[in-house]
């Protein structure tokens, strides 16, 4: 997916990195979120949790918060969504980290450290992540 989004934004586009819109479209190809939105039936997407995570990052969410049975388990979806994200970006940045060490010329160009940093500003604006990224 990431490749995806790369090919389709011009050479301006790919040295900025990515919106944290671009982000939620790479976590929606994932098994994980797929399941997800299986499990929720599509009362709640995962990326309508993540965008009001996002304009609302005042919220306090804990891990443990109670949900209201909509979506299976115990837990609300914020607080499943805020599981999930940091293992997402462990596969994101290692799928990165697999490319830079690869020899060999890329299919086209793209700056990584500007895609990390995307990435990072769009974590910090979680509250709960502020102080682990």
């Amino acid at each position: 997916m990431i490749k995806s989004i790369l090919q389709d934004n011009d050479g301006n586009q790919r040295s900025k990195g990515f919106s944290p819109l671009d982000w939620i479209d790479v976590y929606e190809v994932s098994a994980e979120v797929m399941q997800l939105n299986d499990l929720w039936k599509q009362k709640k997407p995962f990326g309508e949790v993540v965008a009001s995570l996002l304009t609302d990052p005042k919220k306090k969410i804990k891990a443990n918060d109670e949900g209201d049975g909509c979506c299976g388990g115990d837990e609300s979806p914020q607080s499943k969504v805020l599981a999930l994200i940091p293992r997402l970006n462990e596969v994101i940045l290692g799928e990165i980290i697999s490319e830079m060490s690869q020899s060999g010329v890329p299919e086209f160009k793209y700056s990584r450290e500007q895609l990390i940093k995307s990435l990072n500003k769009m974590m910090v604006s979680f509250s709960c992540y502020r102080r682990a990224y």
